[in-house]
Formats: C-alpha cells, sequence, structure tokens
C-alpha cells in the first residue's frame, strides 16, 4: 500500500432513508461523541442530534397518513443526510494530514464511518468497536485462512497480557472491562499451512 495515498471516507450505505437513515445517524453520533480525534465537528453535534430527533418524531407522524407529514420527514430526512455528508467532509479533511493509511483507516472507523480507496473497502488487520454495553467491546481481524486459530489478548500497560483467548473466527468479544480505560489489544495466528505467528499489530482503544 503506498503511504502517500490517502483513503476516503464514506457512510454506510445502508442509511439512506426513513429509519435505517436515523439509525445509521445515531451511530455517526455516538461514534464522534468524546472523539478526540475530531474535535471540532463541522456540525454541533448537540444540532445534529436534535435533527436525527426532528427525523424520528417525522417518522411517527408520517406513518399516520395525515396531510403534509410525508413531505415534512421527507425534509427531515434530507436536513440529517445533509449533516452526515458535513461530518464525512469533516473527518475527510482531518483523515489528510495523518500519513500513515492503516492510521487513517482507524480514524475513520473511530467516527462511524467506512475507508474506501481506489473502489475497494479495506480492512485492518485488527479493528476494535465499542459493544452493545458499557465495558464491552469487539475484536474483528483480517481472516488469514479458512481454516485458522486466532489467539486474542489485552492489556492495560502493554507489559502484562492477559491469558489468550482462542476462537476459530477472525472476532471476540471482551466483556466487563472499565470504561474510560485505555486497554491495548492484540492478537496472532495458527495455521495448518504457516503454523504459528507472531503476536502482531497492537490496537489501543478507550472503552466506553
Amino acid at each position: 500500500m503506498n503511504d502517500t495515498v490517502r483513503p476516503t471516507t464514506v457512510l454506510r450505505k445502508a442509511g439512506l432513508r426513513k429509519s435505517a437513515l436515523s439509525d445509521y445517524a445515531r451511530v455517526v453520533l455516538l461514534a464522534m461523541t468524546g472523539n478526540t480525534r475530531f474535535p471540532n465537528p463541522s456540525v454541533a453535534l448537540s444540532a445534529f442530534k436534535a435533527d436525527i430527533d426532528a427525523l424520528d418524531a417525522a417518522i411517527v407522524a408520517s406513518a399516520t397518513g395525515a396531510p403534509g407529514t410525508v413531505k415534512d420527514r421527507v425534509g427531515k430526512e434530507q436536513k440529517v443526510g445533509q449533516d452526515l455528508s458535513h461530518l464525512r467532509d469533516y473527518v475527510q479533511g482531518v483523515i489528510e494530514t495523518v500519513t500513515v493509511p492503516a492510521i487513517a483507516i482507524a480514524w475513520i472507523e473511530s467516527a462511524g464511518m467506512f475507508a474506501q480507496r481506489l473502489g475497494k473497502h479495506y480492512k485492518l488487520p485488527l479493528a476494535v468497536l465499542h459493544g452493545v454495553s458499557s465495558g464491552d467491546v469487539t475484536l474483528v481481524a483480517k481472516a488469514v485462512a479458512r481454516n485458522a486459530m486466532y489467539f486474542w489478548s489485552f492489556s492495560t500497560d502493554q507489559k502484562t497480557w492477559s491469558t489468550p483467548i482462542e476462537t476459530m473466527k477472525a472476532t471476540v468479544s471482551f466483556t466487563g472491562l472499565t470504561p474510560g480505560v485505555t486497554y491495548y489489544f492484540r492478537f496472532r495466528t495458527h495455521t495448518r499451512k504457516n503454523g504459528a505467528t507472531d503476536f502482531g499489530q497492537i490496537v489501543a482503544f478507550m472503552v466506553k
């Protein structure tokens, strides 16, 4: 991968209309709230939330079929769509200053958005995502083979590591972690063809 080429920030295609747009907008809102990589969003997050709330109310109203409610819903959808586009452009502007593509991709994904480059989506060797509940995280690795063992561990100081958890899939979840603490995650693999690898990239992630 050429380090001089930046990835492009794109929005999730599922979030295009009605409730799907609202749901995805809330994903971005949550991801960008308190995200120190993006301290000055081009759309105030309080205003973004208000627009999402207004869309939700318009969706409920339009379901009644009352006159004018569908038109109002469409207008609210357009406003939330515009907010997302502005935030995407802001994220892209920030990651243009990041010289390492893998780091730029991680920043984009931390904002609830997706990285695209030369018409292809790139998957990080290891991505860490917030879980459904506070203190939960999910790790997703780039699969190395159809049949492989994955060994996952974490640390709070990069000196003492947890006992590795083994899975047959390129993903694992950790629960009960301490919110507000930065954890370091890593994994290694074992395949019949290549044997065991060393632990690879370490990813730092603040648990919410």
